[in-house]
């Protein structure tokens, strides 16, 4: 069959044209496939940010600035009232968080995050309004509640669905709401509370606290593929990814091998150093305002020193959770432990009302705390499979509040014998010596057999 020169050329014309218009099309997806791509980046980064927002209230304002009220509850119903707003608040955290799984099951991590801080703002505004020992045993359950299904264990649940990668690094940072809040606050409380009124200082926590409750409502979603996206992978720089460097990573990714568990014996001893912990970074915590100010020193003072630690514990975060990235569970724990015994042995030495220790107790106490935000979380991803993971960060949580729950009444009581908080701060230095011997036997069996996969 003939075919003419001009079929040829009207053929090939339209075949051009065609190649033509597939290329343009094909040009036309790329941008829109590198705009899904920032899209992905930059919603994951949206969720770290909802974290460190729910983490500033149901941590923050609930745990780190709260300490900066304690005097004035105190002067309000003595030292016993005092302490057992602290054990309340820790007794009610505690329940709640047998029940976290089934929580977030229920309601998945949106609506979860947003309930538990606007019981944080419900339970600041009992707070101001019933000012007595049954008022505020009341107000102390309601953010107890908040604490223990917001805090910690919902934010590692979010950064482990959005992120696949550099998870401690995502928890440190997000973490930081808690320390940031420790620096914002406490000097806001105070001038509240010293020129206007307790209740007011109160209230206004009830009103950041409602408001950071609906733009985390409008912003956390529950997990990437709600939002048709996969889990966010943070890319190295490729100046930072020598042969060497990737070598000397491999031993640092938090995941047990496959044919590993934890034996009885070792769960309990993690269960036992996160008791410690609970002891030292809750307790110690709690007790340093009223422990300088009834050693002599002035409010005002000791509220900014309470700033000075959040910023602290906001950097402590930060490097922590780099640190962990970088060198490793074990070497990252044991630094955090060093700080945080120094910190405790200038706790003893207060009585000398030396304001440089003053300082010294507040850097180390509040540095070390990452030990709680940023290495509990991390040490329970690190000796866990991906399917029981859940179930081991709830269960490390659990076992550090009850820690803080036994010990958090027994210095008010000791005060009332002792006439002092020395006893205590030995107490809390003896528990901080215990979990890192204890934390440090664990790793050297179980992160060595890691690091020789």
């Amino acid at each position: 069959m003939r075919v003419s020169a001009a079929t040829i050329l009207k053929e090939n014309v339209h075949a051009f044209g065609f190649r033509k218009e597939a290329m343009a099309k094909q040009t036309a997806s790329e941008p829109q496939m590198q705009n899904a791509s920032e899209h992905q980046s930059k919603y994951a980064f949206v969720i770290a940010a909802c974290c460190f927002l729910f983490i500033f209230v149901d941590v923050g304002m609930v745990s780190t600035s709260f300490n900066v009220y304690q005097p004035y509850i105190v002067e309000l119903v003595g030292d016993a009232g005092g302490s057992l707003v602290l054990t309340f608040r820790l007794l009610a955290s505690t329940i709640a968080m047998v029940f976290i799984v089934n929580y977030y099951h229920l309601l998945d991590l949106r609506v979860g995050a947003t309930a538990s801080m606007v019981f944080a703002a419900l339970g600041f505004f009992i707070f101001g309004a019933m000012q007595t020992l049954s008022g505020f045993l009341l107000a102390t359950i309601i953010i107890g509640i908040s604490y223990g299904l917001g805090g910690n264990v919902a934010m590692t649940y979010a950064v482990n669905r959005w992120f696949s990668n550099d998870v401690a690094s995502i928890i440190g940072v997000a973490a930081t709401g808690s320390g940031i809040c420790a620096i914002i606050m406490p000097p806001i409380i105070t001038f509240l509370v010293e020129t206007v009124s307790l209740s007011w200082a109160f209230w206004i926590e009830s009103i950041v606290a409602l408001i950071l409750a609906v733009v985390v409502f409008a912003l956390l979603r529950n997990r990437p593929s709600d939002l048709g996206l996969k889990a966010y992978h943070i890319a190295e720089k490729k100046e930072r990814r020598s042969a060497k460097d990737v070598s000397a990573r491999k031993p640092h990714v938090f995941e047990l091998p496959a044919d590993m568990d934890l034996s009885a014996r070792a769960k309990v001893a993690l269960a036992v150093s996160a008791f410690c912990v609970g002891i030292f970074c809750v307790s110690a915590a709690s007790y340093i305002t009223i422990h300088m100010t009834s050693n002599g020193f002035d409010p005002l003072f000791v509220g900014a020193l309470v700033s000075l630690g959040g910023l602290c514990l906001t950097g402590s975060k930060v490097v922590s959770g780099r640190m962990y990235d970088r060198i490793g569970v074990k070497k990252g724990t044991a630094i955090l432990y060093v700080i945080e015994i120094a910190g405790l042995v200038a706790a003893l030495l207060i009585p000398t009302g030396n304001p440089l220790v003053a300082v010294i107790c507040i850097l180390g106490m509040y540095w070390g705390g990452a030990l709680n935000s940023v290495g509990m979380p991390v040490w329970a991803i690190a000796l866990s499979h991906p399917e029981d993971r859940s179930k081991l960060i709830k269960n490390v949580q659990v076992c550090y509040t009850i820690g803080a729950l036994v010990f958090n009444f027994i210095p008010g009581f000791l005060v009332s014998f002792f006439g002092s908080y020395e006893i205590s701060y030995a107490l809390f230095l003896i528990a901080t010596v215990g979990s890192m011997v204890v934390i440090s036997v664990l790793f050297k069996k179980y992160l060595r057999a890691r690091d020789a996969e």
